[in-house]
């Protein structure tokens, strides 16, 4: 959120994001958390497949959440602009969203099978981390 050249390198930030689109991304990531958890309660549960698990969950609500934080160009969600903190007139809002706190806390000695995953956990964990006000 606060790299010197975000503008330029982030997908998020380098282009304008329709409403249209805003719409099919949150749609698109509803779906895949009711695919992934459907075929996630079917497999057997094991130390590294929960670590995987909840980090998909949490990298989900990372992605919906860079979503919602985005105005779309053409119109503008209030729900977006609410929980972004750009809401336009009236007095100044702080931007709503969630911790992930305890998250971090219980994964700090999750069993991660690949060096990638822990490296997405503290990727996630920094995003949030910068979304505090």
């Amino acid at each position: 959120m606060n790299h010197p050249q975000r503008q330029t390198l982030c997908f998020w930030a380098s282009q304008p994001m329709p409403c249209y689109m805003q719409s099919d991304l949150l749609h698109n990531l509803h779906l895949l958390c009711l695919h992934y958890a459907t075929v996630a309660s079917t497999l057997p549960a094991t130390r590294q497949f929960d670590a995987t698990r909840l980090l998909v969950f949490a990298c989900l609500a990372c992605l919906a959440d860079a979503v919602m934080r985005t105005t779309a160009c053409d119109r503008p969600s209030k729900l977006s602009q609410m929980y972004s903190g750009n809401f336009p007139g009236g007095a100044p809002i702080k931007p709503f969203g969630f911790d992930v706190g305890y998250y971090g806390y219980v994964s700090e000695n999750a069993c991660f099978h690949v060096p990638e995953l822990a490296r997405t956990r503290a990727q996630m964990l920094d995003y949030f981390e910068a979304q505090k006000p």
